[in-house]
């Protein structure tokens, strides 16, 4: 075969992969739109952006492959796949798969949830045959018409590939914005729909593969960590000479309870959760969480280490458990201030996702009680998730051999359908100008059908609580409940201009069955529930939570990069006084220290009472 016929294959070669490539890419960018077509005024010039990294994974493949047709086969089925889980994902939560999720691609439990596994398996059995028979085939006729890479050529191919990559691994957030020329937002997006819509799909995704996930506070040094070690050590063992009750010595419970949130201007005089908010009245207040409809995981790390979530560069898109919490020098959390042997978890679904097995181990907690080891479990009637009427029993079943139990619900999670617990006498008053009426094709739309079967469920978990709290009172033994939502329901994306910042704020309340905390009602951030606890239960203290005490006596109940909640208010950090502002820089320079540079602090700081 001469060079001339050599060179038009290979220009062919070239330019299928660039047509599939640009193929692919529309597929991916219209995943958004559910299968209803770009509409033709929301195209822009980044909504095709991508083709070159696709055709990069062209390259790489054909370079180990060294057959073309099998490299066509190969990734595009990789990519069909990819395309459908982000469809589903999609479709159920109204996000796109992230660079770090894709370990979750190897759950095998929820992928059978909301995926057809035996079609798919089928599809990649099919791949298989097909690739090796197009193996073999490609092979021959390359033989026979001496037309092969050379496999230096192909080492070469795969080497400059491999290199154009590398970037975006090293800083994607830099390398993104400067190869695909994007204009940086002004302010974090809170809404992944309209970013990807902005910038393209393909950006969107290889914006996420690597980034700084908190920058490095100004003023910040080991030495003064040091200092600051030093200062509340000092004043931990001072003021704990006052304090009367030791956490270890009684019980707490920690229960998050999935998607629970509720608003009178979406249940007008018909709260769902009563009693829940009448404890919130009494104990509690509201908790701010920067998430709708997902964030689970990264809440709950919150509320277990105190560590801010808007300490974080990308808030909504940092997951602690999956990117840096198992690679950070700390590991530490509210429950390794109890013996280990008395640390325990309760989740009824599965401790698969995000991570979780490992971040409990690295916790040192060993007895995590998941659906399997629940007999007998009992579904919400009409769901396919376990009742928290069914989840409280259990954890009462567990509270005698434990210290503290870290519980996690399930019953309020997604899918949501509008004819579940057909049965129940609470009919919920909807503000039916906040919903569509018409049936949608995804599972986290604004649906009123939606809405009115997840406050029917909101009502069932009303009783549940109520009940744990019954059966609590009626213990000799003092046990302490942070109760807290973690999110508002998926179908109330969108509706911020609406409802305003109440779309981000969940009923949260703090209670002692045998002592009564008298907190005044309190917007407060995750990460300040349990040094709440702490500090009406009058526990003595770690020096972590020696300083949160301090930060919590200047009525700071939140604190963000740049400002804080104090008095229920917004405050800059230049509004502040000069010890507050000594205060929230303690904090930031011991958050830095403990999960982004090398925790010279210690653990110690964290769990010891000394």
């Amino acid at each position: 075969m001469n060079r001339i016929i050599k060179l038009i294959i290979y220009s062919v070669i070239i330019s299928l992969f660039f047509l599939n490539a640009y193929y692919i890419v529309h597929q991916l960018a219209e995943v958004i739109y559910v299968g209803e077509g770009i509409p033709p005024n929301e195209i822009n010039p980044h909504t095709f952006q991508g083709i070159s990294i696709i055709v990069l994974l062209f390259l790489i493949t054909f370079s180990i492959t060294g057959t073309f047709f099998g490299t066509l086969l190969v990734v595009n089925v990789c990519m069909y796949l990819f395309i459908y889980a982000n469809h589903l994902k999609y479709v159920q939560r109204g996000e796109v798969i992230n660079f770090y999720e894709f370990r979750e691609l190897m759950n095998i439990k929820e992928l059978s949830n909301i995926a057809p596994l035996t079609q798919v398996f089928f599809l990649i059995g099919v791949a298989i045959v097909v690739f090796l028979f197009v193996f073999k085939l490609e092979n021959y006729f390359s033989n026979k018409y001496n037309f092969k890479f050379s496999k230096i050529a192909r080492i070469l191919i795969l080497s400059l590939s491999v290199l154009c990559l590398i970037p975006f691994y090293v800083n994607s957030e830099k390398v993104t914005y400067s190869y695909f020329e994007l204009e940086k937002p002004k302010k974090f997006v809170f809404n992944p729909t309209k970013e990807i819509k902005r910038i393209g799909f393909i950006p969107y995704f290889m914006n996420n593969i690597s980034r700084d996930f908190m920058d490095e506070p100004k003023g910040y040094s080991r030495d003064k960590i040091k200092d600051i070690k030093n200062q509340y050590v000092k004043l931990s063992i001072r003021n704990n000479r006052k304090r009367l009750y030791n956490l270890a010595d009684e019980r707490t419970i920690i229960y998050l309870s999935e998607s629970l949130w509720q608003d009178e201007i979406v249940t007008p005089n018909n709260l769902p959760a009563p009693y829940i908010d009448s404890m919130a009245n009494l104990s509690g207040g509201k908790m701010i969480s920067p998430f709708i409809g997902g964030g689970t995981a990264n809440v709950e790390f919150s509320v277990l280490t105190s560590m801010s979530l808007d300490l974080h560069k990308t808030p909504q898109l940092t997951s602690p458990y999956i990117e840096y919490f198992s690679k950070s020098k700390s590991s530490s959390s509210i429950l390794t201030m109890v013996n280990s042997r008395k640390r325990a978890v309760i989740h009824p679904y599965t401790f698969d996702l995000y991570n979780r097995k490992e971040v409990y181990k690295k916790m040192h907690i060993s007895h995590l009680y998941d659906s399997k080891s629940m007999k007998n479990y009992v579904k919400i009637p009409g769901s396919p998730r376990i009742s928290d009427m069914y989840l409280t029993d259990y954890l009462n079943t567990k509270l005698n051999q434990f210290s503290m139990i870290n519980v996690l619900s399930m019953q309020n999670h997604l899918p949501y359908k509008q004819n579940i617990l057909s049965n129940s006498t609470y009919k919920p008053v909807i503000n039916h100008k906040l919903f569509s009426s018409a049936p949608p094709k995804d599972n986290f739309a604004d649906y009123i059908g939606f809405a009115e079967g997840y406050f029917k469920q909101v009502r069932y978990t009303d009783k549940a609580v109520e009940k744990l709290i019954a059966d609590l009172n009626q213990s000799s033994v003092p046990t302490n409940i942070v109760f807290y939502g973690d999110h508002a329901p998926s179908f109330m994306r969108g509706k911020e201009k609406l409802i305003g910042d109440n779309v981000f704020k969940t009923p949260y309340f703090i209670y002692n069955s045998k002592r009564h905390f008298k907190q005044k009602e309190t917007i407060i951030g995750p990460e300040m529930l349990v040094p709440t606890l702490l500090k009406e239960g009058d526990y003595k203290l770690s020096p972590y939570y020696e300083l949160l005490d301090e930060i919590l006596s200047q009525g700071i109940t939140r604190i963000a990069s740049d400002s804080v909640y104090k008095d229920n208010k917004k405050i800059a950090d230049s509004k502040l006084s000069k010890n507050e502002q000594k205060l929230i820089n303690d904090y930031r320079y011991i958050s830095f220290n403990r999960y982004f540079d090398k925790n010279t602090i210690s653990d110690d700081f964290f769990q010891k009472i000394y």
